[in-house]
């Protein structure tokens, strides 16, 4: 069926359907069910007659020089695709919805209140099989670094851009090159999260001074009490290049989509208007900063990872190749010195994606297990760490919800590959046990005491966390607890810094209810006559270095995880 046939029987079937609910609440209650799964296949059927009606408008590019820019003055929007999934969910528009009105996705209300100025254009996701509705998308599906050159032209060609908070690499390099050519009072950054997402994102931006010359305004605290979707306010810049938040779900209205598109217009676009006129085209004159060569992607140094010869199943052949095996949610590399197992981004598996990676060195493992028996079941690599060796483990209760961060489930056909690499890495392992056996007795006795972590790598500072009074936050040199005006009286509107070099041990509790975070000092203040040793929440009202926590773990353990690496490391350098 075509574009428009489907969009009219998903239509049709939507209205009809809720005729039908509609019917059933006047004494013929069975028919609520059916006429309500069918008002979904409705609607699914409409938005894929919708995305094939917009498949038709993209355009695709198989190298970058064969883009076009429009001459017509248009909207850049930017963003990680992390957020696509988020702001394609659709947003109700009150009861009319339950009568077939149709319903839109935050990218969609964000694109038709953008379009009163101008047309909005996007890279596509190249993993898209069809575009997200919305801005109107350009692809680029080659896997190398020409996106940044279309990326690169679209910036600086742009009349405005729109980009939205994030901390990805790829949003990185485009935060940097828009804040190089843009003039600020064309900028509109949209907060997609909520306020430890925006936290996180004022961080980052202060610490790279990405706004050297003003600082981002803090997240309003009542914000966060309104509204559950992703697109939740906007930054926004006047002509002498200050900065104000604006909440996009404040205003009056009967629902989220109606108040979103109210608070756009008359917070974003009226003023734009206002500052920029009728006519948004760029002026003239903004040199564009970056020669070609800083589009190529720079090698990050890490050392290549160790060989294993693998037998080809066809030829017989024995060729080296290095030493990974991959899984569905990761993959594991073994090194000169070390064992490293770096976690996927699939969705069910949101805590192994926040926390990144994590780094074994030989001594910190007891082994490796493999488990390949069942050639049509989950086959999968196990490594085997030290007790004592692992910075996360003695923070969950249960342990047993901790065992999948060491196992790697292995990808249908790598049996072969995976044998290479374990043999490999017990090797390794055997080899820091014969070299651990020949120290003296005094050695022996100190390396006991200090047996190598398994470090985490989870991205680069700032980490924030969100606690039950205030926010938590490291940033590579000290630990920062800010509460607010809902946190006991003894601590409230007070802030608490603690330097990296002054902390003697993190104590992070987890609970299905509220979990308990402390920051224990090499020296106490004599004026905290409580005990420390152990972490109850009645301790947390009056110590500054203690917070109660939300049980997310996504935000706490990655913020755990970080400042336990960094210790870690301070201690194995002035050792």
């Amino acid at each position: 069926m075509k574009a428009r046939e489907l969009v009219a029987a998903g239509s049709t079937l939507m209205l009809v359907s809720s005729l039908g609910i509609v019917y059933g609440f006047d004494g013929h209650a069975w028919m609520t069910y059916p006429c309500t799964a069918l008002v979904g296949v409705g609607f699914r059927v409409r938005q894929r007659g919708r995305q094939l009606a917009g498949a038709g408008n993209v355009t695709e590019l198989a190298d970058f020089t064969e883009l076009v820019v429009p001459q017509e003055p248009f909207i850049l929007y930017l963003r990680g695709f992390d957020v696509d999934p988020r702001t394609r969910e659709m947003v109700s528009h009150g009861p009319l919805t339950v009568l077939g009105m149709p319903k839109l996705g935050e990218e969609e209300l964000l694109v038709r209140a953008l379009s009163e100025v101008a047309p909005v254009i996007a890279i596509g996701d190249p993993t898209d099989r069809l575009p997200q509705l919305g801005a109107q998308r350009i692809y680029y599906r080659r896997r190398d670094s020409g996106w940044k050159r279309i990326a690169g032209e679209l910036i600086h060609t742009a009349s405005l851009v729109v980009i939205t908070t994030g901390d990805s690499d790829g949003l990185d390099w485009e935060y940097a090159h828009v804040l190089a050519d843009l003039p600020l009072e064309r900028l509109l950054i949209v907060v997609c999260g909520d306020g430890h997402h925006y936290e996180r994102f004022r961080l980052r931006a202060r610490m790279r001074g990405r706004f050297p010359h003003t600082e981002l305004p803090e997240w309003p605290t009542m914000l966060s009490l309104y509204g559950r979707r992703t697109i939740r306010a906007a930054v926004r810049f006047d002509t002498a290049g200050t900065p104000s938040l604006e909440p996009l779900v404040f205003r009056t209205g009967w629902s989220h989509r109606s108040a979103l598109e109210t608070s756009l217009r008359r917070r974003v676009i009226d003023r734009w208007r206002a500052e920029l006129g009728d006519d948004p085209t760029r002026p003239s004159g903004s040199i564009w900063p970056c020669h070609f060569e800083d589009f190529d992607d720079a090698s990050d140094g890490s050392p290549a990872p160790l060989s294993v010869h693998v037998p080809d199943p066809r030829t017989g052949a024995v060729t080296p190749v290095p030493a990974v095996v991959r899984g569905f949610d990761g993959k594991v590399t073994a090194y000169e010195d070390r064992v490293e197992f770096a976690y996927g981004s699939k969705e069910e598996e949101r805590l192994k994606a926040a926390l990144g990676s994590r780094s074994y060195p030989y001594a910190a493992l007891a082994g490796v297990e493999l488990d390949l028996a069942s050639p049509i079941g989950q086959q999968s690599l196990h490594l085997v760490v030290r007790e004592g060796a692992d910075l996360l483990k003695p923070s969950v209760d249960p342990a047993t919800e901790w065992e999948d961060l060491n196992i790697l489930l292995i990808k249908p056909g790598d049996q072969k590959q995976a044998e290479a690499v374990a043999e490999q890495i017990r090797g390794r392992i055997e080899a820091a046990s014969k070299a651990a056996s020949t120290r003296t007795h005094a050695q022996t006795h100190a390396q006991d005491h200090a047996c190598p972590p398994a470090l985490v790598r989870s991205g680069t500072p700032p980490y924030v966390a969100e606690g039950t009074h205030g926010w938590a936050s490291f940033d590579g040199e000290k630990v920062r607890l800010s509460f607010g005006a809902t946190a006991p009286h003894a601590k409230r509107g007070r802030t608490s810094t603690i330097p990296l070099a002054d902390i003697a041990e993190l104590q992070y509790r987890y609970g299905l209810v509220k979990s308990t975070f402390r920051v224990l000092r090499r020296d106490p203040p004599r004026e905290r006559s409580h005990d420390c040793s152990h972490s109850s929440l009645p301790d947390l009202k009056e110590d500054l270095d203690g917070m109660a926590c939300l049980p997310v773990r996504e935000q706490w353990l990655v913020l755990v995880a970080a400042i336990r690496t960094a210790l870690a490391e301070a201690h194995s350098g002035t050792r």
